[in-house]
């Protein structure tokens, strides 16, 4: 394979994780790949926060000064039951939660470390309109690397990240429903967590909070620092205050009322 001057710069900028992974992928399969990222997610060091920014600490503080022990959360796109996790230390602490994926693997794998607190649903959460003409899946875009962190219902998120990042993905259907489809059939939910690259706020602008208000809201936006300002407002009226911005992550919260 003769490669381009311009596939030669871009693979020398690559970090050096990158360059091996290029490197494994020419000889190794991507379930044995697939195998490899999960393993690296399990044997990184220890940390006080499981978060890719320290959010876990956040919302854990929250949650003590609000004197909720022991509640429920979502976690739609879990991703890792360790590994970069907002959830994991609430599950420490004894919480249940309903988790979302489009990676069967994923979620199987989620089942195994987080036992019987949690039930794991594979299907893509998507905004009401993206399935009003009655189908029950969708398009998803599922990348060729190690334990992905970039799988996403959005082609233009897809096509964006394989151009970024020189990476291929595979296109697949997977069952599709709304968020207040699926709100209906849970219990009250504390912490409502979303990070589905790039359809986060699509699926809050859809959501009914007259319906369904979680204590805590943390979504994502790689786009616009501390959300749109439709996100914003909307929250807002529905009486959320924001509680931090770390990262890409957004946060909102209800107030604490102290007596």
């Amino acid at each position: 394979m003769v490669w381009k001057q311009s596939q030669i710069a871009c693979y020398n900028q690559m970090t050096p994780k990158r360059k091996l992974r290029k490197f494994l992928e020419k000889f190794l399969s991507v379930n044995i790949m697939r195998l490899i990222g999960f393993l690296y997610g399990l044997i990184l060091p220890a940390k006080k926060s499981y978060s890719s920014a320290g959010e876990d600490l956040i919302i854990l503080q929250y949650f003590k000064d609000k004197k909720i022990d022991q509640g429920i959360y979502i976690d739609i796109g879990c991703f890792h039951p360790i590994w970069a996790s907002n959830t994991y230390k609430l599950h420490k602490l004894g919480w249940s939660g309903y988790c979302f994926d489009i990676d069967e693997f994923k979620l199987k794998m989620m089942s195994v470390f987080r036992g019987s607190r949690i039930k794991t649903f594979f299907q893509a959460v998507v905004p009401s309109q993206d399935i009003s003409d009655g189908k029950n899946s969708i398009s998803v875009y599922k990348f060729l690397t190690p334990w992905s962190d970039l799988d996403t219902c959005d082609p233009i998120v897809a096509e964006n990240y394989a151009s970024k990042y020189k990476l291929d993905y595979t296109v697949s259907n997977v069952p599709a429903k709304d968020i207040n489809s699926i709100l209906k059939n849970l219990p009250s939910i504390d912490f409502f967590k979303i990070d589905i690259e790039g359809l986060d706020e699509a699926i809050l602008m859809d959501m009914n909070f007259d319906l369904y208000s979680p204590e805590v809201i943390l979504f994502e936006n790689v786009e616009t620092w501390s959300g749109t300002k439709e996100i914003n407002e909307k929250l807002e009226i529905y009486g959320y205050q924001q509680l931090f911005v770390s990262g890409f992550s957004v946060c909102y919260a209800k107030p604490i009322l102290r007596e």
